[in-house]
């Protein structure tokens, strides 16, 4: 007696592996699936924002240039402007 119900718990849990197992594969397909889309998805989104941001750092780059080439050109004029001051206080214009 104790062997046939050893058998049959056996039996029992070996079917019922087999289903579970074949329950998990045939569920696990269309999950894969849906997985992979969403994957896809996020590779996607995240080449979006690294892409913005690139260009947003490139931009950013480019306007710090060019606001110290301005300053730079701004303090090359004023060593002009400054130098014509002082030639002016001593008199030395009109000798030149």
């Amino acid at each position: 007696m104790f062997q046939c119900k050893q058998l049959f718990v056996q039996k029992y849990t070996h079917e019922s592996v087999f289903h579970l197992s074949i329950d998990s594969n045939s569920a696990s397909k269309p999950h894969k699936k849906g997985n992979e889309t969403h994957l896809a998805v996020v590779i996607l989104i995240s080449a979006l924002v690294s892409t913005v941001f690139v260009l947003g750092v490139v931009a950013a780059y480019k306007y710090w240039q060019k606001k110290k080439r301005e300053q730079d050109q701004a303090r090359f004029l004023k060593l002009f402007e400054d130098g014509d001051d002082i030639e002016d206080e001593l008199g030395l214009g009109t000798v030149l």
